[in-house]
């Protein structure tokens, strides 16, 4: 089964992001540079400063490259593209038949694209149409793989860049791309591209942004990168630079950049400059205090808000950003500068074409207004009413957003709140991902990136992060939102800037293809919130947003799991029941059992899928064998788990006879947004498997059923794989029983069958029946009694979720990842770890744990230990670790249970610190 015995296999591929590459050597055109490497088609020309130009009436070219090369593999592709239209049309710039296509529209739009004839599913991303300008046009796509065997995904993820800024991204499973041995044509399409080419490369790795923005400038054209900033006028740029010099205050220097910034975003310079003239006094003042205040008398329409710890600078009214800037006195350096704080929206029209509008894009008017450390913003056109109402106080700032849609033949898809781009902090910094227990990246402002990560998944498994220095000045951000609807987190560091941004689905009409849908913040804050301390002190104050909603505390001990759980000590795998004649181990439970003494449980593959082949779902039953077996091992007081999927139904061959998936499930799946079913395939022997909607009756009715009939055998628990750690996606089905693509289905519906079903009636008359699930997730808090933290391990992990959520939940049992040839102390750091983080000890496999060996006394010790202090960590809470006067030393050991980064460093002397509140 895939949670027990082929978990140690699937699990090794979980997290890695494999990436498309080309198999040949890289192709690299820039002008001027070495023999074009084209064969010039129609009248296709190479000019004298050595553009390839193509002149739209049939001119094309075809790249002399090595024609094995296609889009597969591992390391990653890259293509970048600069150019000079004379006119936009439906084109190829570059394309590979049965493979890719980089193109224009009509529309000034660029797109890539792996759709053919030979490709049944196909992947595509597009941009919002380019703005008319001088320059180059700087194209760029990546292609990555992205694989996660456990969890289905074999996918591949597309990212487009337009002038230096990445206008989409899309990730497509189970995409087979085609091609190799045809050749690369440039040009091509309905119609010939019109214009001149600059430069062409062909790279076999994913680039960084800084060198994808290094190849533009190298490229010896005026390229667009950024849009290009205009720049103070010669009537303001003397003004601020006579203010710079007589400016004392660190913070009266931050305004005047603000103003620079202001300037360059599109600002009404000539309306600054009278204020600005007259306000010599301002610059030389002796306080902050009296900054602001002569600051606000001078420059009504530029409000400046502030706190002891925050100060905020905001437009009144003009038609680009009325964020401006932030200034963190705490740590007496910026926080962000112009749109630093902002938004943006994706909608399409009834033609399905795509757009995005943002602060930025300076088409929305807006109005401002400001009422004591309260603010409200107002952008308003025909289409669209979006509003931002906000607060400062004291080192907190926290804003809601709203989209009103005014058009009924616009769709909007997604909204991007909140959107931070953050200066980076003086000295060493950090940053914390919420990343299974808790992820530290240092230098996070330098070839940084999160690609959109969804939420709630063991990859980001709170709505919190954080960002901090060594000097101890950190900055607190979360998306509070108390209904943890789906989203995805988005990260980008670079030249010494942070941005984050959440990605949030918007709700369809019933019919799931009118437009005129809206978008409601819904209880759900954006915080920014400066501090004091690390990657501990920012989890504790989101657990002060924590303790505002239902689904995440519990009283202590928490009272509706089962004691034994628990007072559970130890995990142990393995001893399956493969078939209906496999005798029951009870043997084996029994003899690891009285070996260590203390409760121990036990994980086992007990269950099977009836009428034919195993599979991941949906119906599990026990063996008779299994239902003897359990009434002997209750009476020796053995606690045995069985694994169970409760996201998934097997559509493969023989679907129907085997589940009756036809008749019974088809019409409940995930469906996409094209109508497609959700598919994840798993591979020999246990098949394709359709991902179910979680807010459907006969769903619910399904896993609670399961839940019942494995309580009925006898057996002292479930194991609810992949609940918290798989992938989640909007359903966009039509005749279900939620509105399509609603971001807030999944964990409601999750809610409806755990919080209230299972943990509901089902408890009530199955008290002792313990649920556990992988990984973990915090919407799943009080779904389950504990969770299995898997992965839980890589290097620079920190207990951020424990830190949060214990004991209001168990964490019990980490992969063992053994190998024969790694020595036993290897694994002494990672048990050693989960008895200091407060978690039960395990889950190690049998067939390691069968013999005597320094591995197996070294558990016996630690569960002694955790059996002394269970009645403590039951009610106990993680406090801040010790603060060493030196750094400790480090040990690097091979425990890990992912193949790409095995070697685990942790500190020598381990520590936890628990207390009692």
């Amino acid at each position: 089964m895939k949670g027990i015995m082929s978990k140690r296999v699937v699990l090794l591929l979980s997290f890695l992001l494999l990436v498309i590459v080309l198999q040949a050597s890289e192709i690299h055109f820039q002008a001027g540079q070495g023999t074009p490497p084209f064969v010039l088609q129609n009248g296709a020309d190479i000019t004298t400063e050595g553009y390839l130009r193509l002149n739209g009436k049939g001119a094309w070219a075809e790249l002399t490259a090595d024609k094995d090369a296609y889009l597969t593999s591992s390391r990653g592709t890259t293509i970048i593209a600069i150019v000079k239209p004379t006119e936009y049309r439906d084109c190829a710039l570059l394309e590979r038949e049965d493979s890719f296509r980089l193109g224009q529209t009509a529309a000034r739009r660029y797109k890539f694209s792996t759709a053919w004839e030979l490709t049944p599913k196909a992947a595509f991303v597009t941009s919002s149409p380019v703005t008319p300008g001088d320059g180059w046009d700087v194209v760029a796509v990546q292609a990555e793989k992205h694989i996660d065997h456990a969890n289905g995904i074999n996918a591949v993820r597309l990212t487009l860049f337009v002038n230096g800024r990445q206008v989409a991204q899309r990730e497509v499973n189970n995409l087979d791309t085609q091609g190799g041995g045809k050749p690369f044509l440039v040009g091509k399409g309905q119609q010939t591209f019109s214009g001149d080419i600059a430069a062409l490369h062909l790279y076999q790795r994913v680039l960084s942004e800084d060198e994808m923005e290094q190849v533009a400038k190298a490229s010896g054209v005026p390229v667009r990168l950024n849009g290009g900033q205009e720049q103070a006028s010669a009537s303001l740029a003397p003004v601020l630079q006579a203010a710079k010099a007589q400016a004392t205050l660190p913070e009266a220097h931050w305004l005047l950049s603000c103003l620079d910034d202001y300037a360059s975003v599109g600002a009404d310079q000539e309306a600054l400059l009278p204020a600005l003239t007259t306000a010599g006094a301002i610059w030389s003042a002796g306080s902050t205090d009296e900054l602001i205040k002569s600051w606000n008398t001078q420059f009504a329409s530029l409000p400046l808000l502030a706190t002891p710890d925050l100060l905020l600078l905001l437009a009144k009214d003009t038609s680009t950003t009325p964020f401006l800037g932030a200034y963190n006195r705490q740590a007496g350096c910026p926080l962000f500068g112009a749109d630093g704080f902002s938004w943006s929206m994706e909608y399409e029209n009834m033609q399905k074409d795509s757009f995005r509008l943002s602060p930025a894009d300076a088409v929305l008017p807006f109005q401002a207004t400001v009422d004591g450390d309260n603010f409200s913003v107002r952008w308003e056109n025909a289409d669209f009413t979006v509003t931002v109402k906000g607060q400062l106080a004291g080192p907190r700032l926290a804003a809601i957003l709203d989209v009103d849609n005014h058009n009924p033949d616009l769709l909007l898809t997604n909204v991007f709140f909140p959107c931070y781009d953050l200066q980076k902090l003086p000295g060493d910094d950090f940053f914390l991902l919420p990343r299974d227990s808790g992820a530290i990246f240092t230098n996070p402002t330098k070839d940084f990136r999160i690609p959109f990560w969804a939420y709630p998944m063991f990859a980001t498994t709170m709505q919190l992060t954080a960002y901090y220095n060594a000097d101890g000045n950190g900055i607190y951000l979360a998306f509070e939102d108390p209904k943890t609807k789906l989203k995805a987190l988005g990260l980008r560091g670079r030249q010494g800037r942070l941005t984050e941004q959440w990605r949030v689905p918007v709700a369809f009409q019933p019919d799931g293809k009118s437009g005129g849908n809206s978008f409601a913040s819904d209880g759900a804050v954006a915080a920014l919130e400066l501090y004091r301390g690390d990657w501990f002190d920012a989890c504790q104050i989101y657990k002060k947003f924590i303790a505002t909603t239902t689904w995440g505390t519990s009283p202590l001990p928490r009272p509706d799991t089962p004691k034994w759980f628990l007072d559970n000590c130890v995990w142990l795998q393995g001893l399956d029941a493969n078939d209906h004649d496999t005798p029951f181990a009870l043997e084996g439970f029994r003899y690891f059992h009285d070996y260590f003494e203390v409760p121990s449980a036990f994980i086992s593959g007990i269950l099977y899928t009836p009428n034919g082949p195993q599979r991941y779902g949906p119906d599990f039953h026990a063996w008779n064998v299994v239902k003897e077996g359990m009434k002997e091992a209750n009476k020796l007081g053995l606690k045995i788990l069985p694994y169970h999927n409760s996201r998934l139904w097997y559509c493969g061959e023989g679907a129907e006879k085997q589940n009756k998936f036809e008749s019974e499930g088809k019409d409940f799946v995930i469906r996409e947004r094209d109508g497609k079913p959700r598919l994840e395939d798993y591979g020999a022997p246990m098949g394709v498997h359709a991902v179910m909607c979680q807010g459907t009756q006969i769903w619910r009715e399904k896993v609670i059923a399961n839940s019942v009939r494995i309580a009925e055998a006898g057996i002292n628990g479930v194991h609810h794989d992949q609940l918290s750690c798989a992938p989640v996606f909007p359903c966009f089905c039509t005749n279900h029983e939620h509105l399509p693509g609603d971001p807030a289905t999944w964990t409601a519906a999750h809610r409806k069958i755990y919080n209230e079903g299972i943990m509901g009636p089902v408890r009530q008359r199955f008290p002792e029946l313990a649920h556990t699930c992988e990984e973990g997730a915090e919407p799943y808090i009080l779904s389950v009694d504990g969770f299995v933290s898997w992965r839980y391990g890589q290097t620079g992990h920190v207990p951020a979720f424990q830190a949060v959520f214990s004991p209001h939940i168990q964490f019990v049992g980490r992969g063992s990842g053994f190998k024969p040839n790694v020595p036993y102390e290897h694994f002494f750091p990672k048990y050693a770890e989960q008895l200091v983080f407060g978690e039960q000890i395990g889950w190690c496999g049998m067939a390691e744990m069968r013999f005597p060996s320094p591995m197996r006394s070294w558990l016996k010790k630690l569960a002694f230990v955790r059996h002394s202090l269970s009645a403590f960590l039951n009610v106990s809470e993680m406090q801040k670790p010790i603060a060493f006067a030196e750094k400790l030393p480090q040990y690097t050991s091979d425990w890990g249970v992912v193949n790409w980064d095995n070697k685990v460093t942790v500190d020598k002397i381990l520590h936890g610190v628990w207390k009692h509140p």
